[in-house]
């Protein structure tokens, strides 16, 4: 019997973490386009693009719209918020981890 070990580098790790984003952000579009809107103050196809972009992103790449987004976004308690949570939490804990690896 052969015994395999499965293993992700950080990269695929952060991959499948934002298509899982992506996903909860476009089923929550899909479905409760309104409570999306009020969260976002509007419903504006330019406000949703740049929410998509926004919660792809790193903080320090974010343009001035993207900001505003995020900043609604994040005060929502909408499910795609704690999705961008998630996904950023665990690019964190990736840097903590490599990090530690370099040192140790």
């Amino acid at each position: 019997m052969t015994m395999f070990a499965r293993i992700y580098d950080r990269f695929h790790v952060i991959a499948m973490a934002i298509e899982a984003m992506d996903g909860v952000r476009r089923e929550e579009l899909r479905t409760k386009p309104e409570e999306v809107a009020a969260a976002l103050l509007g419903t504006d196809p330019k406000t949703r693009r740049n929410l998509l972009w926004g919660m792809r992103k790193n903080p320090s790449g974010w343009n001035a719209a993207q900001t505003h987004a995020m900043h609604w976004l994040q005060h929502s308690a909408l499910k795609s918020a704690r999705a961008r949570r998630l996904r950023m939490a665990l690019n964190d804990q990736g840097s903590l981890r490599c990090r530690g690896a370099r040192h140790a």
